[in-house]
């Protein structure tokens, strides 16, 4: 991770630093402000080969963590071949997992590894680490009340934009009806109808 120099502004697009001179930076291509060079290259490089921007939401200014996830240099990843192996040599099982959160922690400034607790549609969770190749999901089945999660390296696959939108379409419809439920638990207990109470 880069260090961030209080004495410059911040680019808002990738929170590095930038020219002291507003006119010595990039002119944003979608947004009313000043980016530094960099962040103007790749917003051209995206307007030649026709790909949409970057979202507002992503940009630093707006979700410092999503904007510190963009920036991974893969090369700093592991590669899928160098999990599994580390899986296997480490243990195929939750504290593995750690070990690799911890080392791209130490890393990037973050934590990039995901648990995913729902189905999908085949195991009971998974874990999703950014590799050199893409976003690896590796899945689980068992929870051992030493190990926790135990994992299914075999079955472990790179994320494809079909899978993505998958999770996202099933995490809203579980979001969906998780606040459903609240707002008619929170109703009832708002109309006296409840003898129970949260300790």
């Amino acid at each position: 991770m880069y260090t961030k120099d209080p004495t410059q502004p911040m680019c808002p697009r990738c929170g590095k630093s930038m020219r002291m001179n507003p006119v010595e930076n990039a002119t944003s291509r979608h947004e009313p402000c000043h980016i530094c060079s960099a962040c103007g290259v790749d917003e051209a490089a995206r307007d030649y080969m026709q790909r949409p921007p970057l979202p507002r939401e992503l940009w630093h200014d707006h979700d410092p963590y999503a904007a510190a996830f963009l920036q991974f240099d893969k090369q700093h990843l592991m590669s899928r071949s160098e999990v599994l192996e580390f899986l296997k040599v480490n243990g195929e099982h939750e504290p593995a997992i750690t070990m690799i959160s911890d080392r791209y922690e130490d890393e990037f400034g973050i934590d990039p590894v995901w648990h995913y607790h729902l189905s999908d549609g085949w195991h009971t969770g998974a874990y999703i680490i950014p590799i050199q190749e893409g976003y690896m999901m590796i899945p689980y089945d068992e929870v051992d009340s030493e190990y926790y999660e135990i994992l299914l390296p075999e079955a472990a696959t790179l994320l494809d934009v079909e899978c993505c939108e998958h999770f996202k379409k099933e995490l809203q419809t579980y979001a969906d009806e998780m606040c459903k439920i609240f707002r008619l638990i929170t109703s009832i207990i708002n109309d006296g109808r409840s003898e129970t109470a949260c300790p």
